[in-house]
């Protein structure tokens, strides 16, 4: 009588093998970071719990995730420990210091330890059931509630805030966390969403009396690239989350195939960034902005990976990452800076304000002791690199049949009896084909191994992957 079995476990080698992993600009930047910025990120932005310090650190859990390489989540930990003695977060009603609440997020499951559960918990609760973080009328989060921000929603605010709870209501079973995510992302596309360009415009007043808001819809005049790109990321990092059985779930993939269809016609053709102000490139001073362009890349790519939207994006996510290495170059200590990204912003009055001084282009790092150093850079290039970049070398079963028959994978290559890290397996088989396995597959922790949605991936007799 024939017994099947399949045996998963994760190995983390100590190996030997040589990696490329090195050469990446993933590895490049992270290794930068943690050698430029000591104790903690925080030396670099002195902003303490804030967006600005955990989506660089965000990026380089990223690269983790692959490489393995344990100096990295050390980094994580050094900025996010020294808060949770005393929980001591200093939240002070801004979506802006809930984004760090992801770091506790992925330091509990990395390490199981209670310390990390507990404090994004107390973040989740803070934002879903404190009585101090006010909405809207019709129930939008105000992106800050400190006089400037009152009754504005910003695009940029469903990333600070609602991966974190999509991501906590699906390892804690939490729906009040996973609805707020999607409602709340949803309510603002009712408002910022533009059908004639496929794109959302920047922000939203309820009240319609800033001096940015349509008098009539209250929505801001221009679609920036940076909170495009923030607003991207936080769609496809919910949609990661999100059960297919939940009720918001076809909005927000109707959402996810408008707002690509935006992105890829507002690609320049040249270079294949995206400018400062997406839909009009031709305007005076507007300027090729890489940090939106990498989190573009970062959506499309994670959207193309999942197969929400056709592999045709695939070539807009290749030009767009060839684009974004033009942007680096060798700082003066001899490490990689990334350059032309705009400096921190809010919304803006007009086209005008968006692409002159004080919004000009930057560099990271910048030149001399007094000039801020703006992270934004290092989040669009890590979280790029983090999908184009890994794996570094992928098998393809794209046949039908026998896991042993070269003809069976593409370009011939049968992966290695060990699957290094960084690396990855995925099962494709062709239309009505399946993938037969017999045999022992060893997995090492930091490699991938996919099966297709709807693809069929057999195993037969015994099957130990380890």
């Amino acid at each position: 009588m024939k017994k099947s079995a399949l045996i998963l476990t994760l190995f983390l080698f100590c190996s030997s093998y040589l990696f490329s992993q090195a050469d990446t600009w993933g590895v490049k930047f992270s290794d930068a970071i943690k050698t430029r910025y000591q104790p903690t990120i925080n030396n670099m932005t002195n902003k303490g719990w804030e967006y600005s310090n955990s989506i660089v650190l965000h990026g380089m859990e990223k690269i983790y995730e692959y490489t393995r390489d344990t100096t990295y989540i050390n980094y994580v930990k050094a900025y996010v420990d020294p808060y949770l003695a005393n929980l001591n977060f200093n939240l002070s009603r801004t979506l802006d210091k809930i984004h760090p609440g992801i770091l506790c997020l992925y330091l509990f499951k990395e390490t199981g330890l209670i310390k990390y559960k507990t404090a994004a918990t107390t973040i989740r609760n803070y934002i879903l059931t404190g009585t101090g973080f006010a909405k809207t009328p019709d129930g939008g989060f105000w992106h800050k509630n400190n006089g400037g921000y009152n009754n504005i929603m910003m695009l940029d605010g469903i990333y600070m805030a609602h991966p974190f709870l999509a991501k906590y209501g699906a390892m804690f079973n939490d729906d009040s966390a996973l609805n707020s995510a999607t409602r709340q992302t949803l309510l603002l596309a009712s408002h910022t969403y533009d059908s004639s360009l496929h794109l959302a415009k920047h922000a939203w007043d309820y009240t319609r009396s800033s001096a940015w808001a349509d008098p009539v819809t209250g929505t801001s005049s221009e679609v920036w690239s940076r909170a495009m790109g923030w607003y991207m990321m936080g769609i496809v990092d919910i949609l990661k989350y999100l059960p297919r059985s939940h009720k918001d779930y076809p909005k927000m993939r109707s959402l996810l195939d408008s707002l690509c269809i935006g992105i890829k016609n507002t690609q320049d053709v040249t270079t294949g960034l995206w400018y400062q102000v997406m839909d009009k490139k031709d305007s005076a001073n507007n300027y090729l902005e890489s940090s939106g362009s990498g989190m573009l890349i970062y959506a499309l790519k994670s959207a193309v990976d999942n197969e929400w939207i056709d592999t045709n994006y695939l070539s807009v996510c290749r030009k767009g990452w060839e684009g974004l290495k033009t942007k680096i170059s060798t700082y003066t200590d001899g490490l990689p800076r990334i350059n032309s990204f705009a400096p921190a912003m809010s919304v803006q009055k007009n086209y005008t304000a968006y692409v002159t001084s004080p919004y000009s282009a930057v560099n990271c790092p910048a030149s001399g002791n007094l000039v801020v150093q703006h992270p934004h850079g290092y989040c669009g290039l890590l979280m790029a690199a983090s999908v184009m970049e890994f794996p570094i070398t992928t098998y393809t079963f794209i046949g039908d049949g026998d896991w042993g028959d070269a003809n069976n994978w593409k370009d011939d290559l049968i992966p290695p009896a060990t699957l290094p890290k960084c690396n990855a397996i995925i099962i494709d088989p062709m239309e009505s084909g399946k993938c037969v396995f017999n045999g022992i597959q060893h997995i090492s922790s930091g490699a991938l191994m996919k099966v297709m949605k709807e693809k069929h991936f057999v195993i037969d007799q015994h099957l130990i992957i380890n």
